[in-house]
């Protein structure tokens, strides 16, 4: 049966990713399928030294080189030495071979990264790379602002476990914005390493995600939304757990739209940090726990202290508009919690919405309740909505 090219991609693209040996069942049937498998078959390739990516690569023919152009994201553990990438690259380059021309993410593991040239030289995907993460490598700061500026179209960098190499060069100049900057887990012994350098340039970024380990200081989760404060609009951040005494601050983020803050217990940090913003455009806060009402009761005196400093904050609003504060917790699906007795002065406000992380469903949403109160067809404290 010849089925239409459409409906035949439609077919195999249900089958899951991860299922490899389906989709090279696929490529076998007839000619037809060979396109539509091999696109899906080679989207990811994850290998877990650079040594193995060299020995797939040499064992493509050349009648086969459309592979190369089927790779959309690329996980790799490098070598430590540029020689080995080099001499490789010969070949390629040789013989006309444009490596992954149209790859869309790069994730680079455990290696030393000194320089640019120990990648594909020269990039086929120089114009088509959006993502860049780094974990686990040691590189210098002048290495990671080339990146950086290397791929105009870079939209998410991600720095994963970063080692500090110092080699006393001029550090290049940022040449343009990133949209997302994603800082998880740092070096527990590089505090004032590769990071503080890169927050002194003020990268500019809209999105930031600072994913603290607990045994990070406090001042370095400062220093790195320091960096990023002209510009942030939204900011994912995680503490240091062991430092929360050590109080972070908001004053300079002048643009910040959305918050979201990950805490694992009730602590007077979260107070302090939701007082210290002084976005007059703040439109979304998200508290990201494991038992936010299990372990904070209603009669919690940590509740009234959030509260007033949501009060306060909405008040300080420049254009009015409500602020809604989100909870995403764990396991609430027994609904026993009456929601409505947590923060009744901000509800009047602003609006509350609890989902649950487990289900991904909205529990609680005081918008839903006020509707239910005034002749709507919502009734009683919690209700159950699906969420995309």
């Amino acid at each position: 049966m010849n089925l239409p090219p459409e409906l035949l991609d439609e077919i195999i693209g249900h089958l899951p990713p991860e299922d490899k040996q389906s989709l090279r069942n696929c490529s076998l049937v007839v000619k037809s399928w060979i396109h539509p498998s091999r696109r899906r078959l080679f989207e990811t390739v994850d290998v877990l030294r650079e040594a193995n990516l060299w020995a797939w690569l040499n064992n493509i023919s050349p009648e086969n080189i459309e592979l190369f152009h089927h790779v959309r994201s690329l996980s790799c553990k490098i070598d430590a030495s540029p020689r080995r990438w080099s001499d490789n690259c010969a070949y390629f380059l040789h013989n006309d071979f444009p490596l992954f021309p149209q790859l869309r993410n790069l994730v680079l593991r455990s290696g030393h990264l000194i320089s640019i040239t120990q990648l594909w030289v020269p990039l086929a995907f120089q114009h088509t790379l959006e993502y860049l993460s780094l974990r686990d490598c040691r590189t210098t700061i002048g290495t990671l602002i080339t990146l950086i500026n290397h791929f105009p179209n870079l939209v998410h960098l991600n720095l994963d476990g970063l080692f500090h190499e110092v080699d006393h060069q001029p550090i290049p100049p940022l040449s343009r914005p990133l949209r997302k900057l994603s800082v998880t887990e740092p070096n527990t012994y590089d505090d004032l390493g590769i990071l503080g350098q890169l927050s002194e340039l003020r990268p500019q970024c809209e999105e930031v995600v600072i994913m603290m380990d607990t045994y990070v200081t406090s001042s370095l989760t400062q220093r790195v939304i320091d960096g990023v404060e002209t510009s942030v609009k939204r900011l994912r951040l995680r503490p240091p757990s062991n430092n929360l005494g050590d109080h972070l601050t908001l004053l300079g983020c002048r643009e910040l739209r959305e918050l979201e803050i990950c805490l694992s217990s009730a602590e007077n940090a979260e107070t302090d940090l939701i007082s210290s913003i002084s976005s007059p455009n703040i439109q979304k806060i998200i508290f990201t726990q494991s038992h936010a009402f299990d372990e904070r009761f209603v009669g919690d005196p940590s509740w009234p202290r959030l509260e007033n400093s949501l009060c306060r904050l909405v008040d300080q609003l420049e254009r009015k508009h409500r602020l809604e504060v989100e909870f995403h917790v764990y396991n609430m699906e027994g609904g026993n919690v009456d929601f409505e007795t947590y923060l009744p002065k901000f509800r009047e406000k602003g609006r509350v919405m609890v989902l649950d992380r487990t289900t991904k469903m909205v529990v609680y949403c005081s918008d839903r309740v006020k509707q239910s109160e005034e002749g709507g067809s919502i009734h009683g404290s919690n209700f159950w909505a699906q969420v995309s």
